[in-house]
């Protein structure tokens, strides 16, 4: 049997080496299984993912609790200013959430004065949904929010570094869904969208 060294190394350069190595053994001792699935687990970027964005939802939930926002109502706004009109579907694909939970939350929102669905002029089974001059209003209350967690999960990198990691972000979301729309004009566009509802929100 390997020695209790093999099993419990921590180095990311062995673990990748060996990734296709049998974690278990016959007759093989339970904490050297343990510590073997807790290193690879640590060390693991589905996890390390998985454990960012749950944190960082958290953190905005936090921060949007007492304006009367959750974070899947300012995912849903976030879409609608940039494109406001789509139907449901289209929200949810850039959501990435099920039409179902969509629902949930767009019920939610028109009730609040959020948005409103309207049937489709050209196709009454099909419903767009639009933002109303309240869900508007929210861009100069909520962006800011947003923009202090982004700079409290980013803290003490550079610039070069956000920069390099998005684009591997960018490439990993390529890799699991080559179709889905991150590209960098659309991006930036929606930058821009906000940058200029901002502008003339400061204006008024």
């Amino acid at each position: 049997m390997p020695d209790k060294n093999h099993y419990i190394d921590h180095d990311i350069d062995h673990d990748i080496d060996h990734k296709c190595e049998n974690l278990w053994e016959p007759g093989m001792d339970r904490e050297f299984i343990a510590a073997e699935v807790r290193s690879k687990r640590n060390n693991s970027i589905g996890y390390l993912l998985a454990v960012a964005q749950k944190q960082t939802m958290a953190m905005l939930a936090d921060r949007l609790a007492p304006l009367g926002v959750t974070p899947a109502q300012w995912q849903a706004l976030v879409v609608l200013w940039e494109e406001d009109g789509i139907v449901q579907r289209e929200i949810a694909e850039r959501m990435v959430i099920e039409q179902a939970t969509l629902t949930r939350t767009l019920d939610r929102m028109e009730r609040d004065g959020f948005v409103e669905r309207r049937p489709d002029e050209h196709d009454r089974r099909r419903t767009r949904v639009f933002v109303t001059e309240k869900g508007f209003g929210l861009i100069n209350t909520l962006v800011p929010e947003a923009m202090e967690v982004l700079t409290t999960i980013t803290n003490g990198f550079s610039d070069d570094e956000i920069n390099v990691f998005r684009s591997f972000l960018r490439r990993l979301i390529g890799n699991i869904s080559p179709t889905h729309t991150l590209a960098e004009h659309n991006i930036n566009g929606s930058k821009q969208n906000l940058d200029a509802r901002l502008n003339k929100g400061a204006a008024e």
